[in-house]
């Protein structure tokens, strides 16, 4: 690893707690780019804030001294299939500590996801379950979705140590139809997403695909109901909330809203006026993980519980929002910056 300094980034923000902005983002991934011994394949899986300690935020609070503004950086040699992780100094725009971790498997990243269609629609087991349900291969696939899941961890062996997703098969009533709505049951495919290739294709038997169309879209309706009266939603003096930076106070209580891609929302220092002081409540709050188990033990069904936050991270495939359009009323937007595999800011 180099030593020599990128171009350092003075952090405009105003609270250490505050989350990455776009701008840091891009100088962290730069200064990756400089100065680690990068692969052609390596990727970015995450960039976020390592958040300062509570005893640095004491100090910053007494004497406005802020703490080091650090980049938490996790990187996936796709070649080597090895994770990094890396922190680096914004201020001083030098990375601070880089350390290879053995025998984890970082998220998994939205271009590897991409991938599996090409790899299970070209595979000729999968053609050959196609044909045991009595579609015409070449008609099928211009219909068909691939829609990956993280694989778990069930104990095979052959799955042992490997990067891995299953695909789940749907097919569309029209090409640009609710894939949703008619499951190709009984297939499921594993992918090795490290080798870029199909380690099996698995076929429970066949199960028939459901004859409605499922379009819910607006363009596939009737005529809509007229008989909805309005709904206005309106606070003629304004809200009861202020915002000023990250910090929100709302009927006595106080909180910094922050965001990272690993969590979504982080609310901190949450506390509560009394008299001339605010009485701390909770330091940090935040999800965990959001898991979403299924529950269905059908063997097709029953490996579908993926851990969203922790194998998928946040942000990526959101949508920002716009006042007027998404959220009616006094509403207020924070913004939340992340980076995808390319160390493109998103």
């Amino acid at each position: 690893m180099e030593t020599n300094s990128a171009s350092p980034t003075v952090s405009q923000t105003a609270h250490p707690l505050d989350p990455l902005t776009g701008t840091e983002i891009g100088s962290a991934i730069s200064t990756i780019r400089e100065q680690a011994d990068l692969g052609s394949r390596v990727r970015f899986v995450s960039v976020m804030l390592r958040e300062p300690s509570k005893e640095s935020l004491r100090t910053f609070d007494e004497s406005g001294e802020a703490p080091a503004r650090l980049a938490a950086v996790v990187l996936l040699d796709r070649e080597s299939g090895t994770t990094t992780e890396a922190l680096v100094d914004l201020g001083a725009g030098t990375i601070a500590e880089q350390k290879q971790v053995e025998g984890v498997q970082p998220a998994i990243m939205v271009e590897e996801y991409e991938e599996c269609e090409s790899l299970i629609k070209e595979h000729p087991d999968f053609h050959a379950a196609l044909e045991r349900r009595g579609l015409d291969v070449d008609q099928a696939l211009d219909l068909i979705t691939i829609d990956p899941v993280p694989a778990g961890n069930y104990g095979i062996a052959e799955e042992e140590g490997k990067r891995l997703c299953r695909a789940q098969i749907w097919i569309r009533p029209v090409p640009d139809g609710n894939s949703y709505s008619r499951p190709l049951e009984g297939i499921i495919g594993l992918i090795d997403l490290g080798a870029g290739e199909v380690i099996r294709i698995d076929d429970y038997g066949v199960v028939p695909v459901p004859a409605e169309n499922g379009e819910f879209r607006a363009a596939y309706q009737g005529a809509l109901r007229d008989t909805i009266k309005p709904l206005d939603i309106t606070q003629s003096e304004g809200p009861s909330f202020a915002v000023n930076g990250n910090e929100v106070s709302w009927q006595g209580w106080r909180m910094r809203i922050g965001f990272n891609a690993r969590e979504g929302l982080v609310l901190h220092q949450i506390g509560f006026e009394d008299g001339d002081r605010v009485r701390p409540i909770l330091h940090r709050a935040s999800y965990s993980e959001m898991v979403v188990p299924y529950g269905d033990p059908s063997p097709s069904r029953y490996i579908q519980g993926p851990f969203d936050f922790g194998e998928n991270l946040v942000g990526t495939l959101a949508n920002s929002l716009e006042l007027g359009c998404d959220c009616l009323g006094e509403i207020y937007y924070f913004d939340g910056a992340v980076s995808n595999s390319a160390g493109e800011v998103v």
